[in-house]
């Protein structure tokens, strides 16, 4: 079956409906990469995430048509933090790898430096008692394991409700340090997207001029695929 939002074709009923309207469909989705490397070819595509794998999945149709197929390059990717947040994710401690992970990721992975009980220490230490009594069990009576199966995961509940409360209560106690983490996040993901699908540069070559596009130019690299940060001291890191 072939579906639309409000009608459904069998195979046959759908190319009945091609030959008798062929106005009705079109190509492009389909073909675009094929009539963009006929008329203008490239050596290589660059392209973002999205565009990346959309190309990845035409390239039989060159093969069929005899047209060549690009080289596909990831395009650069960028992240600029403002003063304010590159002092908060200093004064976190966050490392540039969780600038990118979700707010709750965030906020469980800072949280833990400061709560009262680390729970993941005596996790481990409950885990290998857990293991050491399977094995004796195995052992000596194998019938005994479907038992211990049902304790062992009543144990693994109670500890996750345990670590969940703990976390709620250092939310409450640290409000601070998550309306700083909030601010850094909303940075990072602002209305909750990519930054480079929400900001434009404008604010940037209005105070920077010509000296930023400059920058991006020299920081940018189609054959390591990496994200770049910027900072508005101009320190540059690369993860």
């Amino acid at each position: 079956q072939y579906v639309t939002l409000n009608k459904q074709w069998s195979k046959e009923k759908l190319l009945e409906e091609i030959s008798q309207f062929p106005e009705r469909f079109s190509p492009n989705v389909i073909l675009r990469t094929l009539y963009q490397e006929h008329i203008m070819p490239n050596i290589m595509y660059i392209g973002g995430p999205s565009e990346i794998a959309y190309w990845l999945q035409c390239q039989d149709l060159f093969d069929v048509r005899k047209i060549d197929y690009p080289f596909l390059a990831l395009r650069s990717h960028f992240l600029f933090l403002s003063k304010k947040a590159s002092k908060i994710k200093l004064k976190l401690d966050l490392s540039n790898i969780y600038l990118f992970r979700t707010y709750e990721e965030k906020v469980k992975h800072i949280i833990r430096k400061f709560k009262l009980l680390n729970i993941d220490t005596h996790l481990n230490k409950l885990n290998q008692l857990l293991l050491d009594i399977e094995k004796e069990i195995r052992t000596k009576d194998h019938r005994v394991l479907d038992s211990f199966f049902v304790f062992e995961k009543r144990i693994s509940n109670e500890i996750n409700r345990l670590n969940t409360k703990i976390i709620k209560f250092e939310k409450t106690k640290h409000e601070v340090i998550l309306q700083k983490i909030r601010t850094l996040n909303d940075e990072v993901f602002p209305s909750k997207n990519i930054q480079e699908r929400v900001i434009s540069f404008m604010p940037y070559y209005i105070k920077y001029g010509k000296s930023f596009f400059n920058l991006l130019i020299q920081e940018s690299s189609i054959f390591v695929n990496k994200y770049t940060i910027l900072t508005e001291e101009d320190d540059i890191n690369i993860i």
